[in-house]
């Protein structure tokens, strides 16, 4: 399984959830709190597997958003 993210303006978002759902496809609306912890996760993820070392302007970077 393969997972796309994408941001769409307030008005297109029904319509593209809609399509989504006629195509059987699982979508879920995220917040901007949800994404940006997803954000992190993922550069934990990086970290743990590069031995535990994220550059810390690239957290600084993520958290100042």
């Amino acid at each position: 399984m393969k997972t796309i993210i994408f941001q769409a303006k307030d008005s297109n978002t029904n319509l593209i959830l809609s399509l989504l759902k006629q195509l059987k496809i699982k979508a879920k609306l995220l917040s901007d709190d949800d994404l940006e912890d997803a954000w992190l996760a993922r550069l934990i993820d990086e970290g743990m597997k590069e031995k535990g070392e994220v550059p810390i302007s690239e957290i600084h970077r993520k958290l100042r958003k």
